[in-house]
């Protein structure tokens, strides 16, 4: 969360009870934010997970080979 969000959500908590409803879209958002770069962090995984079945196959293949 962006710290001018932190600071916000902070100070609505600060603030006490009645704006629940704004902390809610605060961390509602938030956590769609979350999932997006979740999303984008397990793509970049799944490519490395590739690249590296790629050189362990060259690997292995080059083992049996000698």
């Amino acid at each position: 969360m962006p710290i001018r969000e932190v600071h916000r959500y902070a100070d609505l908590v600060r603030a006490g009870n009645g704006n629940e409803e704004e902390r809610l879209a605060l961390l509602r958002t938030h956590r769609a934010a979350v999932l997006r770069q979740l999303a984008e962090v397990t793509a970049h995984l799944g490519a490395i997970d590739h690249k590296i079945g790629i050189y362990t196959d060259r690997i292995e293949r080059s083992a049996q080979s000698a």
